[in-house]
């Protein structure tokens, strides 16, 4: 629907903002921040139903793919990002757990 499509894309520009201001605590080395921002726009996309991203209606296939594609990326960047800096802090459990995630949950090739 919409509204569902709407908050769809409410989520994903909250998180893209969440990512943007973890990539900056990262790049000063403030990792724990950093890791909690990343966590926080993670959690945010956990709800998204896929389907809902780029599903309005008199949309082209393209532009629906392109928004799946961009959903992707974004939410592997986050568990990506996130795991640098679990390493960081030497908290490799949770590098790896985030590293698994992507190659099982994000690579559609599994």
């Amino acid at each position: 629907s919409r509204a569902s499509s709407l908050q769809t894309k409410k989520q994903l520009s909250l998180a893209t903002s969440l990512k943007a201001e973890a990539n900056g605590q990262f790049e000063t080395k403030h990792y724990r921040e950093a890791n909690s921002l990343y966590t926080k726009a993670i959690s945010v996309l956990e709800n998204v139903d896929i389907r809902n991203v780029g599903a309005e209606k008199n949309r082209d296939a393209d532009t629906n793919n392109e928004d799946s594609t961009n959903f992707t990326s974004l939410i592997t960047a986050l568990h990506s990002n996130r795991a640098a800096t679990n390493l960081k802090l030497r908290e490799y459990d949770l590098c790896l757990d985030d590293c698994n995630y992507i190659l099982r949950k994000l690579d559609v090739t599994n």
